[in-house]
């Protein structure tokens, strides 16, 4: 759903189709129906028409939507918001109708409910901040097979923090690839963070187009601090890297790490930087310093995980009887 988003930038009239029955619109080729046959305790049986399920089935679907268009009377066109997150030109935003449905969204009953409302929650995501981490609770809920589920005072709390975060969500604008990216990344020792951002002509404010965050592993806790920060920039790199590998515009990555603004001339590198280097040599970009006070949001989204790395207990490197007395 995302990259088909994307695709809508400079999009300002829309067409919403809204087929009926269309997989099972779909004969199946006669002969071949004997390799969707499938068991149940009364007997044995075979499509006729495609079923839902099928691997090729979305892409079989989608091409005849291409070349026909059926049911005129449940198509509105052209309409200017068809889908559920289009509020104006070039800007996503939650559609007021899913508003009003969270908000008098019940609470779950069951384990099956629980399972209902975080579907629905997984589809917003983008919108959301820190959205596992809030989510936590609920999904704990979700590992018993099914029946009633042990309702907490987290998974109240949970419940409600969702309703209230997509309720109160921000817009988004659609990445435009005629405009130069600003990348803002920022990492902690758990985790990295980051905002892809474009300069409004409206405005000529800073719009988020996306957010990044993500756990690190074990061994990459391990990593100083400068390998850290340009983990982060690998990993933001890979993640749009179908916006900003070949992007019409240098884009800038800011950073908190005024080392990290001079890796581009260092003569010398270690071995893993050096393949980090032939990865970032696909992009063309400037890494410029940027002062911790002002990278919020990045910093934000890398110190999420921190809740989940357990505390140390303190070290003592020299034990109180080997101290003779404190230094006047």
């Amino acid at each position: 759903m995302t990259s088909a988003f994307e695709v809508l930038q400079q999009a300002s009239t829309f067409t919403k189709l809204d087929p009926h029955s269309t997989y099972n619109l779909v004969r199946i080729r006669e002969g071949d129906e004997w390799k969707i046959a499938f068991i149940t305790p009364s007997g044995h049986y075979e499509y006729p028409v495609m079923p839902f399920g099928l691997m090729i089935a979305p892409a079989v679907i989608q091409r005849y939507i291409n070349e026909v268009l059926s049911w005129r009377s449940q198509c509105s066109m052209p309409v200017p918001s068809p889908f559920w997150d289009l509020s104006s030109h070039n800007k996503l935003c939650m559609d007021p109708a899913k508003v009003q449905a969270v908000e008098n969204w019940p609470r779950p009953t069951s384990v099956h409910l629980v399972q209902h409302f975080l579907g629905f929650m997984n589809f917003y995501r983008r919108f959301i901040k820190n959205f596992s981490t809030l989510a936590a609770p609920l999904i704990t809920l979700t590992r018993k097979a099914s029946g009633p589920c042990c309702w907490s005072t987290k998974a109240q709390q949970a419940f409600d923090e969702l309703k209230c975060c997509l309720i109160k969500a921000p817009i988004l604008q659609l990445p435009d690839a005629e405009l130069p990216f600003v990348v803002e990344v920022d990492t902690s020792e758990v985790g990295d963070g980051a905002v892809l951002s474009q300069q409004s002509g409206e405005d000529k404010k800073l719009h988020p187009c996306a957010y990044f965050s993500q756990h690190l592993s074990p061994a990459e806790r391990n990593y100083d601090v400068g390998n850290r920060e340009l983990l982060a920039v690998k990993l933001v790199l890979e993640e749009w890297r179908h916006w900003l590998e070949g992007a019409k515009h240098v884009f800038l990555v800011w950073t908190d790490h005024k080392n990290l603004a001079y890796i581009q001339q260092a003569k010398r590198l270690n071995r893993r930087q050096a393949r980090w280097g032939l990865f970032f040599a696909r992009f063309d970009f400037t890494i410029s310093y940027w002062l911790g006070t002002k990278n919020i949001k990045p910093d934000a989204l890398s110190h999420q995980w921190e809740s989940s790395l357990p505390s140390a207990p303190p070290l003592t490197i020299i034990p109180g009887a080997r101290v003779l007395a404190p230094i006047q």
